[in-house]
């Protein structure tokens, strides 16, 4: 191989070699196990940093865990008692007005009042 052959060898070879994404890769392969320790100790649920090096990275999982379940508590309590406000809404509606609806309308409320019941466990008015 002549010395011209291999500067076009090392030109047309070497930006691939030295791209981003190559030295991307060699960064993850060098530096994996650092970086696997890393995420194992933010994985943990009793371990709040994780240090590499000098860098140190703090997460409050635990705290933001139960921010998070009070959030979804909160909003479970709201569907739930918007669903038993449903329901006495149409039972008064059923005992006050049903006889002013149609029978198809009656019908319609009196199966949605049923589905309300069964979903919120709640045993108010009997239907008619």
């Amino acid at each position: 191989m002549t010395q011209s052959e291999i500067l076009e060898w090392i030109k047309v070879t070497g930006p691939i070699v030295f791209s981003w994404p190559v030295v991307g890769l060699l960064a993850v392969l060098i530096f994996r196990k650092p970086t696997l320790k890393i995420f194992e100790q933010l994985t943990q649920n009793s371990i709040r940093r994780a240090r590499f090096g000098p860098v140190e990275i703090e997460q409050e999982l635990t705290r933001v865990a139960e921010q998070g379940q009070q959030a979804v508590s909160k909003l479970n309590r709201l569907v739930e008692l918007g669903a038993e406000s449903r329901l006495v809404e149409l039972e008064i509606t059923a005992s006050m007005f049903g006889g002013l609806l149609p029978p198809e309308q009656q019908q319609k409320m009196r199966e949605h009042i049923k589905e309300y019941r069964s979903l919120t466990g709640k045993d108010s008015i009997p239907d008619n």
